[in-house]
Protein backbone atom coordinates (compact mmCIF):
# COMPACT_ATOMS: atom_id res chain seq x y z
CA UNK A 1 0.00 0.00 0.00
CA UNK A 2 1.05 3.72 -0.61
CA UNK A 3 2.51 5.86 2.20
CA UNK A 4 0.41 8.95 1.29
CA UNK A 5 -3.09 9.27 -1.25
CA UNK A 6 -2.74 12.33 -2.88
CA UNK A 7 -6.59 14.04 -3.94
CA UNK A 8 -7.56 15.71 -7.14
CA UNK A 9 -6.77 19.43 -7.34
CA UNK A 10 -9.69 21.31 -8.86
CA UNK A 11 -6.99 21.76 -11.74
CA UNK A 12 -7.88 18.25 -12.18
CA UNK A 13 -11.93 18.60 -12.93
CA UNK A 14 -10.63 21.92 -14.76
CA UNK A 15 -8.33 19.75 -17.18
CA UNK A 16 -10.85 17.76 -18.05
CA UNK A 17 -13.36 20.95 -18.90
CA UNK A 18 -10.73 22.02 -20.96
CA UNK A 19 -10.19 19.16 -23.25
CA UNK A 20 -13.36 18.79 -23.22
CA UNK A 21 -13.51 22.33 -25.23
CA UNK A 22 -10.56 21.19 -27.18
CA UNK A 23 -10.21 17.57 -27.85
CA UNK A 24 -7.09 17.79 -30.35
CA UNK A 25 -3.43 16.47 -30.42
CA UNK A 26 -2.40 19.61 -30.11
CA UNK A 27 -3.73 20.55 -27.11
CA UNK A 28 -3.23 16.99 -25.42
CA UNK A 29 0.62 17.82 -26.20
CA UNK A 30 0.90 21.13 -24.80
CA UNK A 31 -0.58 19.89 -21.45
CA UNK A 32 0.17 16.12 -21.23
CA UNK A 33 2.55 17.22 -18.24
CA UNK A 34 -0.46 18.41 -16.20
CA UNK A 35 -2.43 15.89 -17.01
CA UNK A 36 0.39 13.31 -15.49
CA UNK A 37 0.50 15.61 -12.79
CA UNK A 38 -2.97 16.47 -11.71
CA UNK A 39 -4.60 13.43 -12.97
CA UNK A 40 -2.72 10.38 -13.43
CA UNK A 41 -0.73 9.93 -10.60
CA UNK A 42 -3.34 11.07 -7.71
CA UNK A 43 -4.88 8.51 -9.33
CA UNK A 44 -2.37 5.79 -8.71
CA UNK A 45 -1.88 6.53 -5.56
CA UNK A 46 -5.45 6.14 -4.64
CA UNK A 47 -5.06 2.70 -6.33
CA UNK A 48 -1.56 1.63 -4.82
CA UNK A 49 -3.18 2.33 -1.31
CA UNK A 50 -6.12 0.14 -2.02
CA UNK A 51 -6.04 -2.93 0.90
CA UNK A 52 -5.45 -6.19 -0.87
CA UNK A 53 -8.82 -7.75 -1.87
CA UNK A 54 -8.64 -4.71 -4.17
CA UNK A 55 -5.29 -4.52 -5.53
CA UNK A 56 -4.87 -5.17 -9.35
CA UNK A 57 -6.85 -2.55 -10.56
CA UNK A 58 -5.52 -1.54 -14.22
CA UNK A 59 -6.01 2.33 -15.88
CA UNK A 60 -7.26 2.76 -18.72
CA UNK A 61 -5.27 4.96 -21.87
CA UNK A 62 -6.42 8.24 -22.76
CA UNK A 63 -6.69 7.26 -26.68
CA UNK A 64 -9.71 6.82 -27.57
CA UNK A 65 -10.50 3.87 -30.64
CA UNK A 66 -12.02 5.75 -33.32
CA UNK A 67 -12.01 3.63 -36.07
CA UNK A 68 -15.49 2.14 -35.73
CA UNK A 69 -17.08 5.41 -33.92
CA UNK A 70 -18.52 8.30 -35.72
CA UNK A 71 -17.01 10.45 -33.31
CA UNK A 72 -13.60 10.84 -34.18
CA UNK A 73 -12.30 13.13 -30.80
CA UNK A 74 -9.41 11.35 -29.88
CA UNK A 75 -8.95 11.50 -26.60
CA UNK A 76 -11.53 9.91 -23.49
CA UNK A 77 -12.35 13.19 -21.05
CA UNK A 78 -12.18 11.03 -18.02
CA UNK A 79 -9.54 8.78 -16.24
CA UNK A 80 -10.41 5.15 -15.28
CA UNK A 81 -9.25 2.16 -13.71
CA UNK A 82 -10.96 -1.43 -13.58
CA UNK A 83 -10.61 -4.42 -11.43
CA UNK A 84 -12.01 -7.87 -13.37
CA UNK A 85 -12.05 -10.51 -10.42
CA UNK A 86 -13.51 -13.70 -11.97
CA UNK A 87 -16.47 -12.06 -13.70
CA UNK A 88 -17.21 -9.32 -11.61
CA UNK A 89 -15.84 -5.58 -11.91
CA UNK A 90 -14.65 -2.67 -9.69
CA UNK A 91 -14.37 0.56 -11.37
CA UNK A 92 -13.11 3.79 -11.07
CA UNK A 93 -13.10 6.87 -13.18
CA UNK A 94 -12.27 10.42 -12.51
CA UNK A 95 -13.46 13.37 -14.99
CA UNK A 96 -14.97 16.32 -14.51
CA UNK A 97 -17.77 16.35 -12.24
CA UNK A 98 -15.83 13.89 -9.98
CA UNK A 99 -15.38 10.33 -9.24
CA UNK A 100 -17.24 7.71 -9.96
CA UNK A 101 -17.02 4.29 -8.74
CA UNK A 102 -19.04 1.14 -9.22
CA UNK A 103 -18.85 -2.63 -8.80
CA UNK A 104 -20.92 -5.38 -10.62
CA UNK A 105 -21.21 -6.55 -14.16
CA UNK A 106 -21.47 -3.53 -16.11
CA UNK A 107 -22.20 -5.35 -19.47
CA UNK A 108 -22.55 -9.20 -19.22
CA UNK A 109 -21.56 -11.38 -22.59
CA UNK A 110 -23.63 -13.36 -24.04
CA UNK A 111 -22.57 -16.51 -21.83
CA UNK A 112 -22.95 -14.55 -18.66
CA UNK A 113 -25.95 -13.29 -19.18
CA UNK A 114 -27.46 -16.78 -19.82
CA UNK A 115 -25.98 -17.79 -16.25
CA UNK A 116 -27.10 -14.69 -14.76
CA UNK A 117 -30.91 -14.81 -16.23
CA UNK A 118 -30.45 -18.74 -14.87
CA UNK A 119 -29.28 -17.90 -11.51
CA UNK A 120 -32.09 -14.99 -11.17
CA UNK A 121 -34.43 -17.59 -12.43
CA UNK A 122 -33.60 -19.86 -9.65
CA UNK A 123 -35.22 -19.55 -6.14
CA UNK A 124 -32.59 -19.33 -3.76
CA UNK A 125 -29.93 -17.14 -5.79
CA UNK A 126 -32.80 -15.53 -7.22
CA UNK A 127 -34.33 -14.11 -3.88
CA UNK A 128 -30.65 -13.94 -2.48
CA UNK A 129 -30.09 -11.08 -5.28
CA UNK A 130 -33.04 -9.36 -4.39
CA UNK A 131 -31.89 -9.29 -0.87
CA UNK A 132 -28.39 -7.68 -1.70
CA UNK A 133 -30.29 -5.04 -3.85
CA UNK A 134 -32.79 -4.18 -1.00
CA UNK A 135 -29.73 -3.85 1.15
CA UNK A 136 -27.76 -1.86 -1.02
CA UNK A 137 -30.74 0.63 -1.52
CA UNK A 138 -31.04 0.56 2.40
CA UNK A 139 -27.41 1.94 2.86
CA UNK A 140 -28.31 4.52 0.00
CA UNK A 141 -25.99 2.58 -2.57
CA UNK A 142 -28.32 2.86 -6.20
CA UNK A 143 -28.31 -0.61 -7.99
CA UNK A 144 -28.81 -0.70 -11.83
CA UNK A 145 -29.09 -2.38 -15.35
CA UNK A 146 -25.56 -1.38 -16.07
CA UNK A 147 -23.88 -0.63 -19.52
CA UNK A 148 -27.16 -1.74 -22.00
CA UNK A 149 -31.18 -0.78 -21.74
CA UNK A 150 -32.77 -4.01 -20.25
CA UNK A 151 -35.24 -5.44 -22.80
CA UNK A 152 -38.77 -4.23 -23.15
CA UNK A 153 -40.09 -7.46 -23.08
CA UNK A 154 -39.69 -10.92 -21.02
CA UNK A 155 -36.33 -12.67 -22.87
CA UNK A 156 -37.15 -15.93 -24.81
CA UNK A 157 -38.10 -19.20 -22.37
CA UNK A 158 -39.22 -16.62 -19.48
CA UNK A 159 -42.71 -15.76 -18.66
CA UNK A 160 -43.78 -12.19 -18.39
CA UNK A 161 -45.15 -12.69 -15.22
CA UNK A 162 -42.00 -14.23 -13.37
CA UNK A 163 -41.62 -12.42 -9.67
CA UNK A 164 -37.84 -11.19 -11.15
CA UNK A 165 -38.91 -10.18 -14.23
CA UNK A 166 -37.32 -6.62 -14.29
CA UNK A 167 -33.79 -8.34 -13.28
CA UNK A 168 -34.66 -10.96 -15.99
CA UNK A 169 -34.86 -8.23 -18.50
CA UNK A 170 -31.43 -6.47 -17.54
CA UNK A 171 -27.93 -7.05 -19.11
CA UNK A 172 -25.96 -6.73 -16.87
CA UNK A 173 -26.14 -5.17 -13.08
CA UNK A 174 -24.18 -2.49 -10.91
CA UNK A 175 -23.97 -0.28 -8.06
CA UNK A 176 -22.16 2.93 -8.07
CA UNK A 177 -21.72 6.00 -6.22
CA UNK A 178 -20.66 10.16 -7.29
CA UNK A 179 -18.65 12.03 -5.44
CA UNK A 180 -18.16 15.86 -6.26
CA UNK A 181 -14.79 17.55 -6.41
CA UNK A 182 -14.92 18.32 -3.57
CA UNK A 183 -15.12 14.65 -1.76
CA UNK A 184 -11.76 14.16 -3.51
CA UNK A 185 -9.51 16.83 -2.30
CA UNK A 186 -8.91 14.79 0.90
CA UNK A 187 -6.93 11.40 -0.73
CA UNK A 188 -7.35 9.81 3.03
CA UNK A 189 -10.97 10.23 3.00
CA UNK A 190 -11.04 9.69 -0.61
CA UNK A 191 -9.74 6.03 -0.13
CA UNK A 192 -11.72 5.38 3.10
CA UNK A 193 -14.80 6.50 0.67
CA UNK A 194 -13.87 4.47 -1.87
CA UNK A 195 -13.30 1.66 0.39
CA UNK A 196 -16.33 1.31 2.01
CA UNK A 197 -18.43 1.23 -0.67
CA UNK A 198 -16.18 -1.45 -2.29
CA UNK A 199 -17.16 -3.60 0.98
CA UNK A 200 -20.66 -2.58 0.59
CA UNK A 201 -20.55 -4.12 -2.64
CA UNK A 202 -18.83 -7.21 -1.96
CA UNK A 203 -22.13 -9.43 -1.59
CA UNK A 204 -23.22 -8.04 -4.82
CA UNK A 205 -19.65 -8.74 -6.37
CA UNK A 206 -19.34 -12.32 -4.58
CA UNK A 207 -22.81 -13.06 -5.99
CA UNK A 208 -21.67 -12.66 -9.41
CA UNK A 209 -18.62 -14.21 -9.02
CA UNK A 210 -20.55 -17.76 -7.83
CA UNK A 211 -23.53 -17.59 -10.25
CA UNK A 212 -22.04 -15.89 -13.45
CA UNK A 213 -17.87 -16.04 -13.63
CA UNK A 214 -16.20 -14.87 -16.49
CA UNK A 215 -16.77 -15.25 -20.08
CA UNK A 216 -15.76 -18.34 -21.69
CA UNK A 217 -16.26 -17.28 -25.04
CA UNK A 218 -13.75 -16.91 -27.75
CA UNK A 219 -13.27 -13.31 -27.89
CA UNK A 220 -14.16 -11.70 -31.03
CA UNK A 221 -11.52 -10.10 -33.70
Amino acid sequence: MADVVNGFTPRAFAFFRELAANNTREFWLAHKAEFEAVVREPMESLLAALPEPYDGFRPFRMNRDVRFSKDKSPYKTAHAAVLDDRGAVLYLQVSAEGMFAAGGGYLLAPDQLERFRAAVDAPAPGLELERIIDELGREGIEVGPGGAEPLKTAPRGFDKDHPRIGLLRQKGIAAGIRLGPEDCRNGDELLATVVDFFDAVQPLTSWLRDHVGPSTAPRGR
